[in-house]
């Protein structure tokens, strides 16, 4: 059995309708229904009035009539067909309701006292949110497909999640190794606390013997790409080159060239997934 759950009274047109919305809408239309006066319910009360007149008529046939103005039993017999009639004609009138239709959503009424919607009727509120739904959709697809992954407005909530989902995006970290005396040849140095898996790493430092630092692809820079490394061209000790390894999710390391390194700092960059 349905309940009546709290309506939602405070919608924004930038609001996006979830199934749990709809859920709560439909439950509360189907409550009402299940509520309603039933038939059988008002037969019932049309039964129960006819036959309290009639045991009221019975009850006044068996006295006398102590005064002038005493209900007469054709009276009370009268006023109790009155009433049965009544509640027979509310009766005729709810049993109509029950054809084809009766209850279209056009023809219920919503409160809307925050003023969300520009129709009084279910129908026309369920349209409203439709639009407002489909709006929203094709605004997240358009922005999905600004990311590289198709997408349309008609895709299903789980399919556009999922296409969100595989949106590739690159992460960046940085960091120095400051060192206060010249490094020894093949010194490591151990990079962790990455939230991702590096792919592209460029390192900048300074070789004993130069004046200037070298980045990516100058004299003694390093750049590595999953895990392929390479020492740019064009100094003395390419052959006994430094190098990135150990590529690894959170981590990373470098190694110093075969070649004293002046003190100082030495600079990384790192992107991955």
């Amino acid at each position: 059995k349905m309940t009546w759950q709290t309506p939602k009274t405070n919608w924004q047109a930038a609001d996006v309708v979830s199934k749990d919305d709809f859920n709560r809408i439909e439950g509360n239309i189907q409550e009402l229904q299940d509520t309603k006066e039933t038939p059988a319910g008002a037969q019932a009360k049309a039964n129960t009035a006819e036959a309290n007149a009639k045991a009221y008529t019975n009850a006044h046939e068996q006295k006398a009539a102590p005064h002038s103005g005493h209900e007469t039993p054709a009276g009370a017999q009268a006023k109790a067909t009155a009433a049965a009639g009544a509640v027979q004609a509310q009766l005729n009138a709810h049993l109509a309701e029950t054809t084809q239709n009766a209850h279209l959503a056009k023809n219920i009424g919503i409160e809307d006292a925050a003023g969300n919607f520009t129709v009084t009727d279910v129908e026309g509120a369920l349209n409203e949110l439709f639009t407002n739904v489909s709006n929203g959709k094709n605004l997240i697809a358009s922005a999905i497909t600004g990311k590289g992954v198709s997408a349309s407005g008609s895709d299903t909530f789980a399919q556009l999640a999922n296409k969100i989902n595989s949106i590739q995006t690159f992460k960046y970290a940085s960091g120095t190794f400051t060192e206060s005396a010249s490094i020894p040849e093949r010194y490591v140095w151990n990079v962790t606390g990455l939230v991702f898996t590096p792919r592209v790493i460029i390192v900048k430092y300074r070789v004993s013997g130069y004046s200037l630092d070298y980045v990516t692809f100058g004299a003694t820079g390093l750049i590595a790409f999953d895990g392929w490394v390479r020492n740019p061209p064009g100094w003395a000790g390419e052959g006994k080159g430094g190098g990135v390894s150990n590529f690894q999710y959170g981590s990373f390391k470098i190694h110093a060239p075969a070649r004293t390194m002046d003190a100082g700092t030495l600079t990384w960059y790192a992107w991955g997934k």
